[in-house]
């Protein structure tokens, strides 16, 4: 199985996680990154079925990071292609929402939530690739958005004071809308781990770089996804993808993690 993680700069913790990974869980799974910093996205395209780079610059760069010298994407030669990161951010949108859902004095409607995200999904051009990709049918489409910014790290967080005491719940009902928006546009939802997810709407720093970074993750938590990834690769197609919304689903992952994630609904 040939397997393609496409991505910006959240793509390294993956890569740098696979050092975790027994190699044993990689049998029968050939793994490919290709990827660039985010700022070169904008001379990327969807063009005649695959990914395309727009200039030469922007071809190496990614034939560098790829280490393989593929400069273009083409989703025909792989069995499944995972979007890591590549600009597309739950974080711009995910703290106005809670801080209404968390209130108990204000009400969103469900479908009001899900029209929200999928408003911003769907405004973001790498997103439309992953719809157009996942549309045209050629491989496997799975998308693992990038993490929430880092509890402590860079600028003060913003005065979301309700949203900071958003319950494990509120978050469930997130992700599963998420995941909903995603079904809907034939790709997998490979969502953050919730257990990851503290003061409401930031990731534990356990997972964090050094202070000044918020943004971008570490080896231990780029482990957590690549394992997820690998657990929804290695499931028969069409079979539910993160259906538990909550990054949990094996002994493995459990075992990166230092405890199964815990179950909510709502």
């Amino acid at each position: 199985m040939k397997v393609m993680l496409f991505g910006d700069s959240h793509l390294a913790a993956v890569r740098r996680g696979l050092a975790a990974i027994p190699p044993a869980r990689l049998d029968g799974v050939e793994l490919q990154f290709w990827g660039t910093p985010g700022n070169r996205f904008r001379h990327i395209d969807w063009q005649d079925g695959r990914i395309t780079p727009l200039d030469e610059a922007t071809a190496n760069a990614f034939a560098r990071f790829n280490g393989q010298g593929v400069r273009a994407l083409d989703p025909v030669l792989y069995d499944a292609v995972v979007f890591v990161g590549a600009r597309i951010r739950p974080g711009a949108v995910i703290p106005d929402l809670l801080n209404h859902i968390a209130d108990p004095d204000r009400y969103l409607t469900r479908a009001y939530i899900k029209a929200v995200i999928a408003a911003q999904f769907r405004s973001l051009s790498t997103y439309r690739m992953a719809q157009a990709m996942a549309a045209a049918g050629k491989t496997r489409v799975l998308l693992n958005p990038i993490s929430l910014s880092t509890h402590r790290a860079g600028a003060a967080p913003r005065p979301y004071a309700m949203a900071r005491r958003a319950s494990p719940a509120d978050i469930a009902l997130l992700w599963s809308v998420m995941a909903e928006v995603l079904a809907e546009d034939g790709i997998g939802a490979i969502l953050q781990p919730q257990d990851s997810v503290v003061a409401g709407y930031l990731t534990d720093e356990r997972y964090g770089l050094p202070p000044g970074d918020d943004a971008h993750k570490n080896a231990e938590y780029g482990a957590l996804i690549l394992e997820a990834i690998l657990q929804a690769v290695q499931r028969p197609a069409g079979s539910p993808v993160n259906s538990s919304h909550n990054g949990s689903g094996s002994p493995a992952l459990a075992a990166l993690s230092g405890a199964a994630f815990a179950r909510h609904r709502r």
